[in-house]
């Protein structure tokens, strides 16, 4: 029975996926590659990435309709159920819209900030577990427990843990999106926050979960729009 609610929610969320690819992004591709998009978007490893973690698929699926709803109304809408599934969509609602609103600001402050992570990341981390126990007289030692366990002292160099075909996978993305083709009207305004997703994604900065959209969810997706330009796809 529990395998059989697996498959059941897995399905949902990918039947949920593929009517996202529907309302809001087939209409901008051409007939040629839209079997293509199909079958990049809901490649194996979407299916991989999802299965067994619910609750963070459905956020994500519902965080997706959020994002590309023009309506404000059905966009509270999608947001709360998705923080309904995880509260961390809020937080990763927010950080896209700055991002994306003010990408050279927030590509700017990014990297002074990527650049003391990098050489202070276990110090920063370790510190901040060790100095926030004394919050155990404010707050629920539950509270706090759920609060830390996104803050772990990790080390900058953990992204070689990471499969090399995947960090090849990411890095042809980024070349294509940046250096092949850089004014594709589909990317061309949301380069800035891939490019710092997949960033932080692979220098562990702060927990994945945070980029299953970009990274897992959207992966294939993504794959097939640096592809379209320059391969014969059909």
């Amino acid at each position: 029975f529990p395998q059989n609610l697996l498959q059941i929610t897995t399905f949902v969320m990918v039947i949920l996926f593929y009517i996202w690819l529907e309302i809001y992004v087939i209409k901008y591709i051409k007939n040629s590659q839209r079997a293509a998009l199909i079958a990049f978007s809901l490649f194996f490893s979407f299916l991989m990435a999802i299965i067994g973690l619910t609750r963070q698929g459905f956020s994500c699926v519902f965080l997706l309709y959020a994002i590309s709803n023009k309506d404000v109304r059905l966009k509270l809408l999608f947001l709360v159920i998705s923080c309904l599934f995880h509260m961390s969509s809020l937080l990763v609602f927010i950080g896209f819209y700055i991002i994306f609103k003010f990408p050279k600001l927030s590509l700017c402050l990014f990297g002074i900030f990527l650049l003391l992570f990098l050489n202070n990341s276990y110090l920063i981390n370790t510190s901040i577990i060790e100095n926030g126990k004394s919050l155990y007289a404010f707050l629920p030692q539950q509270f706090f427990t759920y609060l830390t366990y996104y803050i772990k002292p990790i080390y900058s160099f953990d992204m070689f843990a990471h499969s090399v075909m995947k960090i090849l996978l990411c890095l042809y993305i980024l070349f294509s999106f940046f250096i092949l083709n850089p004014n594709d009207k589909l990317i061309k305004h949301y380069k800035i926050p891939i490019l710092i997703c997949f960033i932080m994604y692979f220098m562990q900065i702060i927990p994945t979960r945070f980029f299953m959209v970009a990274f897992d969810l959207l992966f294939g997706f993504l794959l097939f729009l640096a592809s379209r330009k320059f391969l014969m796809l059909a």
